[in-house]
């Protein structure tokens, strides 16, 4: 059994961790380890030492435990300080991430959520869970500090800071071994660039090593979509986790007992509010602007736009007290400069910051908004002891409270730019969708609310008119046949169960695999598809689709309906192509190898089902729009007696 100082038993407590002895470290010592393993087993040896531990708890555990955040920017805060258990759910199981939850298997999970349901506290709280309760050694990784180097090189870096020596035929060794949880913070926020390199090593490290890996990701990533990824999404809050969260925030900032309980009132009589602050991180901002709000916010977006301002005014209507600024500026020019400095970081897919980068973006952002003779210096000093919308994380190391922050009000500043520059923007945006780049997303959803018919014209027409729905009657069939060819590279996972009674025997689809080989046009599909759902979907939504995705699904219940109707004819079919009584229990097989041997025109009705969704794709977007467009212009030629 593992001994520890006392000093660092005492903050490994306070960080949350309820015994610092037995935990996931002595029970994989313990363990009955394979020779083939001897490797691994000595790297945890070596963690077992004293020294090592205790270095393990200070540089990993206390140090994932720690963090900054907006009702605490100038301290640390622990995570048992402020955490209330959230929910996560797949479409059959609900879990609830609280003290003793562990998770364990051989699985990818992907637990996906949108801008502040807490993802990334989530996954430090299986972290802290796994090693107090759990069997396997986690260990926590930010994706987007690593995303050059990779996880295997990351995890040898880590190795590294707790003085444990190991090559990489070590690590793997130990991977191999099933006593390791890799957790994995951000896919989303990983560069374009290094997205697929990162996923292929985690599809490998899996695949190889049987290694568990439990990922966070905003919806709509790549990894969301991959076969054998298990997701899971975080449920939004409801009004007991919202007065359980202010509570907890009331009693760690001390603050007046008032407050709180004005608050629970509030909450207690007001459903559309409850609706609106739905996620930890916008019940915590409520907390902090309640004192200094004149009016109860509508909705979100009332909610964000009133935000910085009351931040930056910060006059609280129970004393009359207004902090010292050092820039001086006025509400409306530190707005406009905040509004840029977002939209310029934003656009070049920065999310953190050294201090000397982001005071080069504050002086641009000046630039822009034509403020003169205001040390950028100044501005960047009220930005975070002002507002604390943008926070100092560690030396030298500066980032948004939170993302969803810097996405409104980069959305901001282009709503609020001059006519022609915002064209300028819209299009370069729209040139980065249609090469690929769909990170501004959440920008072009914040403006979507304000500004619906701009990305309407600028970017939703343009998308439609390059999948080829101009003409659409003349390049319907061109693009159903694309799309059907797509459709042919779909491998299927097909299980033949036999059971005692020969009648209840059936075939079981358990997955489907799909290969994205796209042409521009099925890929613009995709991407229309895939922005619609962002666009429409409320946040409080848990599943957002592609249109593969939603096609899969009827591909699916097709092919499960059409194998099991015709059981004795596919089974003599599926003997010849796949030797399916070879004693594999689950065999591959794509679908254009079936094609050729369908019974009852299921060629057709694949093709029927591809022009349906491509017609009704076809009827929401461009033939609605150009309604819209034109009645808008006949509104206005009338108006103006033209």
């Amino acid at each position: 059994m593992i001994t520890t100082s006392s000093i660092v038993a005492g903050w490994a407590v306070q960080a949350g961790i309820r015994k610092v002895v037995d935990t996931s470290i002595d029970k994989a010592i313990k363990t009955k380890w394979k020779s083939i393993f001897s490797k691994g087993k000595t790297i945890v040896e070596q963690l077992s030492q004293q020294e090592t531990y205790d270095i393990y708890l200070e540089k990993h555990l206390y140090a994932t435990m720690k963090m900054r955040t907006i009702h605490s920017a100038d301290k640390d805060v622990l995570l048992n300080q402020i955490y209330h258990p959230l929910t996560i759910t797949d479409q059959e199981n609900t879990k609830i991430i609280e003290d003793g939850f562990v998770y364990e298997n051989n699985e990818i999970t992907n637990i996906i959520g949108y801008a502040g349901q807490g993802k990334s506290t989530i996954l430090r709280k299986i972290f802290l869970e796994a090693l107090t309760y759990g069997k396997k050694i986690p260990f926590f990784m930010e994706l987007r500090r690593i995303e050059s180097d990779g996880v295997i090189k990351s995890l040898n870096l880590i190795l590294d800071q707790f003085r444990i020596k190991a090559s990489q035929e070590d690590i793997e060794n130990l991977l191999e071994s099933g006593n390791i949880l890799l957790l994995l913070d951000g896919f989303d926020e990983v560069k374009t660039d290094y997205r697929n390199q990162l996923l292929k090593e985690i599809f490998y490290l899996n695949k190889k090593y049987n290694t568990q890996i439990i990922i966070t990701s905003r919806h709509d990533t790549e990894i969301c979509r991959e076969a054998g990824v298990h997701n899971f999404y975080v449920e939004p809050i409801g009004q007991t986790d919202i007065i359980a969260i202010i509570e907890k925030l009331d009693h760690h900032q001390n603050t007046d007992v008032k407050d709180y309980f004005n608050i629970k009132e509030i909450l207690q009589n007001n459903q559309s509010l409850v609706e609106t602050i739905n996620t930890p991180l916008l019940a915590t901002l409520f907390y902090i602007c309640y004192p200094h709000l004149d009016s109860i916010p509508e909705n979100a977006i009332d909610f964000y736009d009133r935000l910085f301002v009351t931040l930056y005014l910060h006059h609280d209507k129970s004393k009359n007290y207004t902090r010292e600024k050092k820039a001086n500026l006025d509400k409306h020019q530190a707005y406009q400069c905040f509004c840029a400095l977002c939209f310029l970081s934003i656009y070049e897919n920065q999310y953190d910051f050294t201090e000397t980068s982001i005071l080069e973006y504050i002086k641009n952002a000046t630039k822009i908004v034509n403020i003169n003779n205001i040390l950028e210096e100044n501005i960047y000093d009220d930005f975070i002891n002002i507002t604390s919308l943008i926070q100092r994380d560690g030396y030298d190391h500066i980032v948004f409270v939170h993302k969803s922050i810097q996405e409104y009000h980069a959305a901001q500043f282009i709503q609020n730019s001059p006519t022609q520059s915002k064209l300028i923007i819209l299009k370069e945006i729209y040139k980065g969708i249609y090469n690929g780049d769909i990170s501004l997303f959440p920008v072009i959803k914040n403006m979507y609310y304000c500004s619906r018919q701009d990305i309407i014209e600028i970017i939703l027409l343009p998308l439609c008119n390059d999948i080829g729905f101009v003409g659409y009657q003349e390049n319907k069939e061109n693009l159903i046949q694309e799309y059907y060819k797509q459709i042919n590279t779909i491998t299927i996972y097909i299980e033949y169960k036999n059971y005692s009674n020969k009648k209840d025997n059936k075939f079981d689809i358990q997955k489907l695999s799909w290969e994205s080989n796209y042409n521009k046009q099925i890929y613009l599909l995709n991407i229309l598809f895939m922005l619609l759902e962002y666009l429409m979907r409320e946040y409080k939504a848990r599943y957002y689709e592609t249109f593969d995705s939603k096609f899969i699904h009827q591909i699916h219940y097709l092919f499960q309906k059409e194998l099991n109707d015709h059981r004795k004819y596919y089974l003599n079919i599926l003997t010849k192509l796949k030797s399916i009584n070879n004693g594999k229990s689950i065999f591959p097989i794509k679908i254009e190898e079936l094609v050729p041997y369908l019974k009852n025109n299921q060629k057709d009705e694949i093709w029927y089902q591809i022009e349906i969704q491509i017609d009704q794709l076809f009827n929401n977007t461009y033939a609605q729009y150009i309604k819209e467009t034109q009645k808008e212009k006949d509104n206005l030629m009338e108006l103006l007696h033209l």
